[in-house]
């Protein structure tokens, strides 16, 4: 009906043509779409998710995987997995950010990668740190103090409530951990499960 006005102004046979047009249009958007959401899916799984499964510190800190991580962050990835998912997968990449940071410190500190190495890694970590907030997990962290050598007590909070972004590991202990929410209870997600729970989709995806 939005389109009768066209019949008063222009033949029927034009007019026909536009509607088609419009249609074929919107059909042809729809398709794109979805095709696009399932192509950066794809992406999250295959290139991003099978990563955590990768131990080469090559291969963790680069531009690929700081590119899905900025594409996770560009989308709302809670239509596709559920909170606990998006909880165990902050949870490893956590784990492995912390493991790189370490090999980092140790096995270049006198080398020309270190800088090269330590950048790319504070560039994971704020958008780890983005991605918790995005989803606002909740993060249980423990800061040591230097100056004192003496471990502060865990901070649980949601991201979001932070007063200052973790852009770092530097003065953290330990891995941060992400808490999910069972029966009304936070608990903590211990490694195990965490990687049981992603290792479901990575085995669909090398299988």
């Amino acid at each position: 009906m939005k389109y009768f006005i066209l019949f008063h102004i222009l033949p029927a046979e034009i007019v026909n043509i536009i509607i088609n047009k419009i249609y074929e249009n919107s059909i042809s958007s729809i398709v794109y779409f979805y095709k696009k959401r399932s192509f950066e899916k794809h992406i999250i799984q295959k290139n991003l998710i099978c990563i955590l499964f990768e131990y080469n510190l090559q291969n963790f800190i680069s531009e690929t995987n700081i590119s899905n991580l900025k594409l996770i962050l560009n989308n709302n990835w809670i239509n596709c997995f559920d909170r606990e998912f998006l909880s165990c997968f902050a949870h490893i990449l956590s784990d492995r950010i912390m493991k790189n940071n370490i090999s980092i410190n140790l096995d270049h500190i006198l080398s020309l990668n270190f800088i090269y190495y330590n950048n790319k890694i504070k560039k994971i970590t704020k958008l780890w740190f983005k991605f918790c907030v995005k989803y606002n997990l909740i993060i249980a962290v423990c800061y040591y103090q230097f100056k004192s050598r003496k471990a502060d007590n865990y901070i649980v909070l949601p991201a979001r409530c932070f007063r200052k972004p973790i852009n770092n590991f530097q003065n953290i202990l330990y891995p941060p951990n992400i808490l999910v929410n069972k029966n009304n209870d936070y608990i903590y997600i211990t490694r195990d499960y965490a990687f049981n729970k992603l290792n479901k989709i990575y085995t669909v995806i090398v299988s």
